[in-house]
């Protein structure tokens, strides 16, 4: 199995793990209609998502129907950064287990924060606009959640850059100990060939002895 981008380190697992945590807790904001809940007395109780509002009456059950929200332009730009985020989101979810589990790859890495980045901005773009845009007192938990997911999503984002830049730092170190240890081994071969060169002294030609006679 390849090793991760941090070397199988542990600061790319915990980064994978808050990554993941953002993934769900935007999912579940996304989907449920409780941005907004309003309490109307002691029986009625509206609440109001992106995609649906729900009016819920004590004794008489559920009606839901489009969000009263939807003809605001505000509104459509609130789930058009949404739904970008999630994508983006899932995307960088995706390379994060692909780099976790199958291959180690620098490129890949730093397309994976940029795309984590981009989702962190869509989200918080998202959200915020709808918090600017409500009475805070109001906000259910599926904006709140949305908020959570996008701090945990920042906090993922600076942990696997920080993956990143170590496993960066240990390939070059890895790099320059092969350059060193290359250029020994290129030392030790020209030492060995001057050597060969070298004219033993059992093989040394012998002085030519005359005799007189």
């Amino acid at each position: 199995m390849a090793k991760t981008p941090a070397g199988s380190s542990a600061i790319f697992r915990a980064g994978f793990l808050v990554l993941t945590l953002a993934f769900i807790l935007l999912i579940v904001g996304f989907v449920t209609p409780n941005w907004t809940e309003i309490t109307a007395g002691d029986l009625l109780i509206l609440r109001s998502g992106l995609w649906k509002s729900c009016t819920d009456v004590l004794g008489a059950g559920e009606n839901c129907g489009e969000s009263k929200y939807e003809d605001e332009g505000w509104f459509l730009a609130v789930k058009t950064f949404g739904a970008l985020g999630l994508g983006c989101l899932s995307l960088a979810l995706i390379m994060s287990f692909v780099l976790l589990v199958a291959v180690s790859n620098e490129r890949l890495a730093r397309v994976n924060v940029y795309t984590g980045t981009f989702a962190a901005i869509f989200i918080v773009t998202s959200t915020a606009t709808y918090t600017f845009k409500s009475e805070l007192d109001q906000l259910g938990y599926s904006c709140w959640m949305s908020w959570l997911s996008s701090g945990l999503l920042i906090v993922a984002i600076i942990i696997l850059e920080c993956a990143r830049k170590k496993a960066n730092r240990r390939q070059m170190t890895l790099n320059h100990a092969a350059e060193v240890v290359s250029e020994e081994d290129k030392s030790s071969d020209q030492s060995i060939q001057m050597e060969d060169l070298t004219p033993k002294t059992a093989t040394a030609i012998q002085p030519l002895v005359v005799h007189q006679t």
